[in-house]
């Protein structure tokens, strides 16, 4: 296969969720400059005209669609069909609530995804009993644990194992307590 990860990211696609302004993705580019970053989010409004000023349109591009849609997840999936695309790896960088939950759906239900580096935001809002995390400030308080460390510990748990390998890293030098960082 010609994908070069350590290197240039030649045959690697980054899928960035929630993207925002894009300024991870901007550093993917930068970092795997023969990589393809397609960034998602679904505010209609935002100003993504650098990413057009800097990037060549096949190379990174913005998508406006919301992240729990059914749409999101075609489109990851034909960003794996795609050619050229012989890795891609969703990226979400503090994701607020339950679209962390949702980032790890996407990773286990598109088989063509390749790894997930997902940092968590903040806990969900809801408190439903149906909802994934429901309860987690009750259960770290018995825990003696942080919301966050327990939000981020059931997603850690929620990522599939079936031959992949998992991590949860927290950076110490993130000036956040939003700190860790899941990989799988």
């Amino acid at each position: 296969r010609g994908i070069d990860v350590h290197g240039s990211g030649r045959g690697v696609t980054f899928v960035e969720l929630c993207s925002g302004r894009g300024f991870v993705s901007l550093v993917l580019v930068d970092a795997f400059p023969e990589s393809k970053v397609r960034m998602i989010d679904n505010d209609t409004k935002m100003n993504v005209s650098h990413v057009e000023r800097f990037c060549d349109p096949d190379q990174m591009s913005f998508h406006v669609m919301d992240v729990r849609s059914e749409e999101c997840e075609k489109f990851v999936v034909d960003a794996c069909e795609s050619e050229g695309a012989e890795c891609v790896v969703l990226v979400g960088v503090h994701l607020c609530g339950d679209l962390s939950h949702r980032a790890i759906e996407i990773y286990e239900r598109v088989p063509g995804v390749a790894a997930l580096v997902l940092s968590p935001c903040c806990l969900p809002r809801r408190r439903r009993h149906d909802a994934f995390g429901f309860h987690c400030k009750d259960i770290a308080r018995s825990m003696s644990m942080s919301p966050y460390q327990c939000w981020t510990t059931q997603l850690y748990l929620r990522i599939p194992q079936d031959g992949s390998k998992r991590d949860m890293i927290v950076d110490d030098d993130v000036l956040s307590q939003q700190n860790a960082f899941l990989i799988a």
